[in-house]
């Protein structure tokens, strides 16, 4: 139905003002879908005086490791594979934390938020959203050049929309890397305040046993596909070099569905799983 409606929209702006209208349209619908995604998910708020509590316990440990921590809603879910994680933007900034995690020791459930906090203040997560924004919208640009593609009749459209969708394949190979080098590097900033490596790895640990329960991973197969590191890869301390911005591989994908991508809900971590359709699994 969305695609049906956006692919109406960009063909009647283009027609009207050529490419740059079906461009701009995509814009707006990458931003709506940001916004509209943020709001479903603060309605799935859970609120109890249990969760309340140990998510204060939690958040007091970060404090004292001199980590600001944003605002921190718990939400209620199904499926055990969901994550949750950084939504807004600004001052409107919240982490969203899956319910199932309240079950963690005070230590890890510490840590997960930890990492994310320190995503937002770092300025990783913003990075992110940007490259995001910017490699589906030059992506989705570029693919208007292909043969018989463009954005003015259903025909160049649907063209466009199969030429999108294997750059969103090169995005599954190029930007996991970029991804990882964020998690690494949040890895690294919580050892160097003066966090035990084995707790960081051990939260790991418990995170992944929820979701693809990979601790070991063959390395080509995790540069190529896995944005989140495997639990083995967390024991590293090696320097990570490299851009980095924090779950740009997968926010891209979310992203694409404003571009019409094929690829936005078939991936392995959310082919069939529909909590996990807007909110992809991360770190």
């Amino acid at each position: 139905m969305l695609f049906v409606i956006f692919g109406s929209v960009i063909v009647l702006l283009s027609q009207l003002y050529g490419t740059s209208g079906g461009l701009i349209a995509v814009c707006v619908f990458t931003i709506a879908c940001f916004v509209v995604r943020n709001r479903l998910i603060l309605n799935r708020a859970a609120n109890s005086d249990a969760c309340a509590a140990k998510l204060l316990d939690a958040i007091a440990l970060i404090q004292s490791w001199q980590i600001f921590v944003p605002q921190t809603v718990v939400v209620e879910h199904d499926d055990i594979g969901f994550t949750g994680g950084v939504i807004g933007l600004g001052k409107n900034t919240k982490i969203v934390l899956p319910k199932a995690w309240l079950s963690f020791a005070t230590e890890e459930l510490a840590t997960a938020i930890a990492r994310r906090a320190l995503a937002v203040s770092t300025g990783s997560y913003t990075r992110g959203l940007s490259l995001a924004f910017v490699w589906n919208i030059v992506g989705f640009l570029l693919c208007t050049f292909l043969p018989g593609a463009g954005l003015a009749s259903v025909a160049g459209l649907v063209t466009t929309m199969c030429g999108f969708t294997v750059w969103s394949f090169f995005g599954l190979l190029m930007l996991p890397t970029i991804s990882r080098n964020a998690s690494l590097q949040i890895d690294q900033t919580l050892v160097q305040l003066g966090m035990p490596l084995e707790l960081v790895s051990n939260t790991a640990s418990t995170m992944d046993q929820l979701q693809d329960d990979e601790p070991e991973r063959p390395p080509l197969v995790e540069t190529l596909f896995h944005p989140v590191p495997s639990v083995q890869g967390r024991t590293r301390q090696e320097t990570v070099r490299g851009f980095a911005a924090w779950n740009v591989a997968r926010t891209a994908l979310f992203f694409s569905w404003a571009c019409l991508g094929f690829l936005s809900r078939s991936v392995h971590c959310n082919l069939g799983r529909p909590e996990l359709w807007m909110l992809l699994p991360t770190d």
